[in-house]
C-alpha cells in the first residue's frame, strides 16, 4: 500500500541543464478536459520525450489550463516538430516550444508574470538574498538596521492583511488564522506550527521551522526582525488590536525553531 507522504519540495521551473540530451521548453494550453494531460502525455512518450518539472494552471472563467514543463528527447527533434506533434491533440489549444543551446540549455523565457494562484503577482529569489540583504543591514547600521527589517515586516503584513480582508472578509479572515498561518509555508517562509489561539483578548504562540530569516544564520540576539514584524503587521491588521510580538526562541541562536509569542496590549 502506497506511503502517506511528508513535506515534498515545490519546484518552480527556471532553466533546465543537460548536454547529453536535446532539451526543450514547453507551454501547452488546453481544454478543461480530464482526458486532456492524458492526450498530451501519451503523444510524448510515444515520440520519445520525457516530461520533466513544471506546473500546470487552470483559468476558471475560460476553463483553458497551462501547462509548462522542461522536456528532453535522445533523439534529433526540432521544436517545430515537437510542437506538431504536441498541436495534434484534440484537446491542445495553443503551444510554445523553445529549444534549448547546442550545449544543452534552456531557459524559461514564456512564464510571466508570476503569480500566486489568488492572483497577486510575485517574484522569486534565493532566501539567502533576503536574509545577508537583512544581515547586512544589521551590520551597516546596528539596532538601527534592526528596526528597518522590523518596519519593512510591518508594512508587509500590514499589506498582506488587507488584501486577506478584502479576500474573505474580516469576520472570515479571523476565524481561519489556524488555516492562513500555513501561507508562511505557501511562500517559502518557513514551515509553521500554531501551538496556542485565541481571538479574545488575542493570544499566539507560533513555531516557525526552517526561516527563511533564520536558518544558517548565527546571532547573539533573537534574529527575526521582518517575521516579527510581519506578524505583528498582520495581526494588528486583521483583528484591528495592537499587539505586541516576542521571538522567544531562535534558529540562528542554535534553537531547533523560531517562536513567537503575540500578546494583546
Amino acid at each position: 500500500m502506497p506511503r502517506e507522504l511528508g513535506p515534498k519540495v515545490k519546484e518552480t521551473i527556471g532553466y533546465h541543464f543537460n548536454p547529453k540530451k536535446k532539451v526543450f521548453l514547453v507551454s501547452i494550453e488546453m481544454k478543461s478536459d480530464p482526458r486532456a494531460l492524458a492526450s498530451i502525455t501519451s503523444i510524448l512518450s510515444s515520440s520519445g520525450i520525457t516530461a520533466l518539472g513544471g506546473f500546470t494552471s487552470m483559468n476558471p472563467v475560460s476553463q483553458i489550463g497551462v501547462w509548462g514543463f522542461f522536456a528532453e528527447s535522445e533523439k534529433d527533434v526540432r521544436a517545430s516538430q515537437l510542437k506538431k506533434l504536441i498541436d495534434s491533440s484534440p484537446y491542445v489549444t495553443g503551444s510554445s516550444v523553445v529549444e534549448g543551446t547546442e550545449e544543452g540549455l534552456v531557459v524559461d523565457t514564456i512564464h510571466f508574470p508570476l503569480k500566486l494562484n489568488s492572483g497577486e503577482t510575485m517574484i522569486l529569489a534565493r532566501k539567502e538574498v533576503f536574509s545577508d540583504m537583512f544581515k547586512r543591514l544589521g551590520e551597516i547600521f546596528g539596532t538601527g538596521g534592526e528596526t528597518i527589517v522590523f518596519e519593512e515586516g510591518e508594512a508587509t503584513g500590514e499589506s498582506d492583511g488587507r488584501r486577506l480582508i478584502e479576500v474573505f472578509g474580516k469576520d472570515l479572515a479571523q476565524q481561519s488564522i489556524p488555516e492562513l498561518s500555513n501561507l508562511y509555508l505557501t511562500l517559502g517562509w518557513g514551515r509553521p506550527e500554531l501551538v496556542r489561539f485565541n481571538a479574545i483578548p488575542f493570544s499566539a504562540t507560533i513555531r516557525l521551522y526552517d526561516s527563511f530569516e533564520c536558518a544558517g544564520q548565527k546571532s547573539t540576539k533573537p534574529h527575526s526582525y521582518f517575521i516579527r514584524g510581519h506578524m505583528t503587521g498582520l495581526i494588528n491588521t486583521i483583528f484591528q488590536k495592537k499587539v505586541n510580538c516576542t521571538e522567544t526562541k531562535c534558529a540562528a541562536l542554535g534553537d531547533s525553531f523560531c517562536e513567537f509569542v503575540l500578546t494583546e496590549k
